[in-house]
């Protein structure tokens, strides 16, 4: 595993992603507004020969992403939520309308999970390093705006046997702590991605373990933040 600082992660995935091949494909779950602490928007956003399927279960988050989004061809959206296995998810998240009037943080907008204990959403909640005890003003302040939706929950192993999605070139995601569930659970004798670019702070020792070794066949470079997983026979490195 290389480690890196997170600006040169996301320097090394910008530079390969730009360098996509003509046609590729992105899935990118998590998709937020499709803008906010985003790693793809402004880098491809004049590559159109470039398909994006954007997924964000929130529908709030969902409006924004497909506005973001309204000036390019060649894209796609789903509003799910994605895991290892069909059915119903319940996630918390704050609605844009609570973060100016409870003077919330920016980055509140990017929260929303189906994990416990395991981002700012909780006063305590552990990353791969430690665990982090967030200022109680601040804990009853996210509480309170905090909002919860259930929708539809899809397997991720579902959204890639679709044939559409079964050449799928860059794999990002962005899942608040459940990354490394969805990533686990990927069939890669279906789709095995060129680029994988996913949250890492959020996951726990083992899972980090457990992915390095599900992505054997891969280079492997890690921030404090992310990760990118780049597959040796495609891209030379």
């Amino acid at each position: 595993m290389n480690i890196l600082k997170d600006a040169e992660v996301h320097a090394l995935f910008a530079k390969l992603l730009i360098d996509r091949p003509q046609h590729s494909k992105i899935l990118q779950i998590g998709a937020n507004d499709g803008k906010s602490y985003d790693p793809i928007y402004k880098v491809i956003r004049d590559r159109e020969d470039i398909h994006i399927t954007l997924v964000e279960p929130i529908p709030e988050y969902f409006k924004y992403l497909v506005k973001n989004y309204a000036y390019r061809e060649n894209v796609s959206f789903l509003n799910v939520a994605v895991s290892d296995s069909n059915g119903v998810a319940t996630l918390r998240y704050i609605p844009v309308s609570e973060i100016e009037p409870n003077n919330l943080p920016h980055w509140a907008r990017g929260i929303a999970t189906m994990e416990k204990n395991r981002n700012a959403m909780d006063e305590t909640y552990r990353d791969f390093k430690r665990e982090i005890h967030l200022d109680k003003a601040r804990s009853r302040a996210l509480a309170k705006a905090t909002k919860i939706h259930t929708g539809p929950l899809v397997s991720i192993n579902q959204l890639i046997n679709h044939p559409f999605h079964q050449d799928t070139d860059v794999l990002v995601t962005d899942c608040e702590g459940h990354d490394a569930t969805i990533l686990l659970a990927l069939n890669m004798e279906i789709c095995a991605p060129s680029l994988i670019f996913s949250e890492w702070n959020l996951m726990s020792s083992q899972d980090q373990i457990n992915i390095q070794k599900k992505l054997k066949d891969y280079s492997f470079y890690a921030g404090y933040e992310n990760f990118l997983a780049v597959k040796k026979e495609t891209c030379g490195l």
